[in-house]
Formats: C-alpha cells, sequence, structure tokens
C-alpha cells in the first residue's frame, strides 16, 4: 500500500508538473517584429587641413591642403542606404608672401579622369602632397567609394609657374596613401617638426 501511495504521489507530481509547462507554454504569446526603417543620417570625413614646407630648386614654399565635406554637393548612397557628403578641397601654393597657386576642387574636377558610373557612388576622399620632382609638386588624389578600399589613384602635379596636370596613377596603392595621409595629418598638429 506504501508503493501504491508513493506511485501516485509520484505520479499526480509528474501530471501536475506536465500541466504547469503546458500552461506555461500557453501563456507565451511571440509577436512578430514589425520591419521599420532606420532613421538614416549623413555620413562624412573629418575637416583636414595640412600646411607643408617644400624646397624645390632652392626656393622655398608652402603647401597647404584643406579638405571640408560640403553639404552643398551631391549626397552619395550606397547599397545600404547610408548617405555620404562629399567634399571639397582647396590647394594653395605660396612662395614666401605670394600665391603661386590657389584651387578649390571637387570630385567633379576629375570626371575626366574617373568614369562616369564610378563617380555616381563615389566622394573625394583624399588630397595630400606626395612627393617634389623636377616639374614641381606632386599631390596623391583619391576619388573612392565611401567607406571602402575601392579608388580611382590620381596624380596631380603643379608647377611653380602655375601650371596643372593630371593623371590616373596606377601607383598609390591605399595603405600608403592611408600612411602618407596620416603622416601628414600628424605633421600638421606638430609644425614645428617640419
Amino acid at each position: 500500500m506504501k508503493k501504491l501511495i508513493y506511485i501516485l504521489l509520484v505520479t499526480g507530481v509528474v501530471f501536475a508538473s506536465c500541466q504547469k509547462k503546458q500552461k506555461r507554454n500557453e501563456d507565451i504569446i511571440m509577436v512578430k517584429p514589425e520591419k521599420t526603417e532606420m532613421a538614416t543620417h549623413v555620413k562624412q570625413l573629418q575637416k583636414s587641413d595640412v600646411t607643408l614646407k617644400i624646397n624645390h630648386r632652392g626656393k622655398a614654399y608652402k603647401t597647404r591642403v584643406v579638405r571640408v565635406p560640403d553639404d552643398s554637393l551631391d549626397m552619395i548612397p550606397d547599397a545600404d542606404g547610408n548617405k555620404y557628403m562629399d567634399n571639397k578641397v582647396t590647394v594653395t601654393l605660396t612662395q614666401g608672401d605670394t600665391e603661386v597657386w590657389h584651387k578649390v576642387f571637387t570630385k567633379q574636377s576629375f570626371a575626366s579622369l574617373v568614369g562616369e558610373e564610378f563617380m555616381q557612388k563615389s566622394i573625394l576622399e583624399g588630397f595630400v602632397f606626395y612627393k617634389e620632382v623636377p616639374q614641381g609638386f606632386v599631390y596623391a588624389v583619391s576619388v573612392a567609394y565611401p567607406d571602402s578600399d575601392l579608388f580611382v589613384p590620381i596624380e596631380v602635379t603643379i608647377t611653380p609657374d602655375g601650371g596643372v596636370r593630371m593623371v590616373k596613377s596606377d601607383l598609390i596603392d591605399s595603405d600608403a596613401f592611408d600612411e602618407l595621409e596620416k603622416t601628414q595629418n600628424q605633421l600638421n598638429e606638430n609644425p614645428e617638426s617640419v
């Protein structure tokens, strides 16, 4: 008889616990979340202002390159719906107090070197002093898809008399370009080291 009571008691506890679990499962209500569009905000590169001293054929020059996001230019969307603000770059070359050359560049300045489809999906990302050559001052430029390593490298050469030559370049790799830009930003933060 004790065994029978024990078996009935255990069966009752198991049965009761199963009913409680069943009841709990009945109380769970799953609601499928609705898709909501994420609010998109405009992404932009930070402002960059770099001034360097350069000696060319025994004469001292200064080059200043200022990149700023410009909301008057077209916003560039990516495949995920993010929007990117394009940039304008102002380059000034001086010798002493005399301005030798001054120009404002936008992505459109390089339209003849970059395909139309690429232009629609890219921004003017980088513009840095690259090197001094006998002809003048060479700047490395990148027109790039935002937040990617896909870009068109361009070299802009400015002569001391104000002439300009722009060519597509295959020689500038993204790691070297990033390192060059980083170095110039560090020099800008500590101009005494120039």
